[in-house]
């Protein structure tokens, strides 16, 4: 399948500053300006450290965790692998993308952008083929004079448009923090401000190490120096002492010149601290934990171990991901009939497990209590069954599906 390779390019003779085409070109491009005075767009503001750090860790956990097609049954639900779905999400998105590579692209472009495409490839009978991802920079979603969703990718020869259609939806759309219901909000350009505070202050290091971790200093002379002459001095004082690998030179002043240095400014604006402020007010742009990046200075709320944090990245950070996706898949990707019987189920066991002696000693008491029989304890390990393990301890016990009861779902 040959994706679209042209840049995103506006041929219109005219063209409003509020068109959605233009504000993404502005995003992409660098974005709007901020107080601080530096431009921040999604592409510039990824090169922050942490900005780089949170988008990777949920993208890449969200990427960890397999999804299953689970088919309800009578009492509670099974995997379903002859589903058309199933190889798609947990195998191959398409000939050349793995599930895992999949997920963690549409992820990344749902953290950065706020929202994430794919488009859609069927069989003639109208069964999914593959899932190929887009740049969600180059799409334009819009409402049709019929009130129908399209999409419009690129422009020019390759510009591809496509209408919703319930039955056969065309492209598989993630979208978050969005107020219309299909234009989804970037967090950096909602707090485009915090990231612009962040970037002036990773410049300001890079231009301090850059000059020798020195601050400016004047050159002084005692008598009138001629425009040419000041830019020559400026010019061969800096090629001679400025940047790390010039620090510490011996420096020689002749006719009186003396060197002032001025005042060391990063200790009264407590530079350290304002940066370290930032990445603080960054990840929670993302509700990333403080353990998972690094800063463990301060008391966190998280919780006191790092098996109680981790369920707290996983049931607040992850969860309202992990909903996205499976409403999402349920609405673009699921057939009507399907929709009935069907749902896609991220597995995240082995995010929220504890150790070892903790599980064992949990199994044994539901093993005990006839709420688990072995070999669905052995499934939560991803061991194989083993001969009469289907037996319960207790004979009166329900099965463990009772747990799930079945949900019935009808769609609007």
């Amino acid at each position: 399948m040959q994706l679209f390779q042209r840049a995103f390019e506006r041929r219109d003779a005219t063209f409003s500053l509020k068109d959605p085409a233009i504000q993404i070109m502005r995003d992409w491009f660098g974005g709007g300006p901020t107080a601080s005075g530096v431009s921040v767009s999604q592409k510039t503001a990824e090169a922050l450290p942490i900005v780089w750090r949170c988008v990777t860790i949920i993208s890449d956990t969200v990427a960890t965790m397999p999804i299953k097609m689970m088919r309800r049954v009578e009492r509670g639900k099974e995997p379903d692998t002859n589903h058309p779905l199933y190889s798609i999400l947990h195998d191959l998105a398409n000939p050349v993308t793995t599930a895992h590579n999949f997920k963690a692209m549409m992820q990344r472009q749902l953290c950065l952008w706020g929202n994430a495409y794919a488009m859609v490839e069927r069989y003639p009978q109208g069964d999914i083929k593959a899932l190929w991802p887009l740049e969600s920079s180059r799409m334009v979603v819009d409402f049709d004079k019929q009130g129908r969703v399209t999409y419009q990718y690129g422009t020019g020869a390759d510009k591809q448009d496509w209408t919703f259609d319930a039955r056969r939806p065309p492209i598989f759309h993630l979208h978050v923090y969005d107020l219309d219901g299909i234009h989804g909000r970037s967090p950096i350009t909602v707090l485009r401000e915090s990231c612009g505070e962040a970037m002036a202050a990773q410049r300001f290091a890079a231009s301090f190490w850059a000059n020798s971790a020195q601050p400016a200093g004047l050159l002084l002379y005692p008598g009138k120096l001629k425009p040419a002459a000041k830019q020559n001095l400026r010019e061969s004082w800096e090629e001679r002492y400025k940047g790390a690998e010039n620090a510490h030179k011996t420096g020689i002043l002749e006719e009186g010149m003396k060197y002032q240095q001025l005042t060391m400014p990063l200790e009264d604006a407590q530079f350290l601290e304002s940066r370290q402020f930032q990445a603080s007010e960054l990840s929670l742009m993302y509700g990333v934990p403080p353990f998972l990046l690094n800063q463990t200075e301060k008391a966190t709320s998280w919780g006191s171990g790092l098996e109680e944090q981790m369920r707290g990245f996983v049931s607040i950070t992850l969860a309202p991901w992990e909903n996205l996706w499976k409403q999402s898949i349920a609405l673009f990707l699921l057939t009507f009939k399907s929709f009935e019987t069907h749902e896609a189920v991220f597995v995240n066991n082995a995010l929220v497990q504890g150790d070892l002696k903790a599980r064992m000693d949990a199994y044994a008491i539901e093993i005990d209590k006839g709420i688990l029989n072995p070999n669905e304890a052995r499934e939560l390990e991803d061991m194989n069954p083993r001969e009469g393990g289907d037996e319960y301890k207790n004979i009166n016990a329900q099965p463990s599906a009772a747990r799930y009861p079945n949900q019935h779902r009808s769609r609007r």
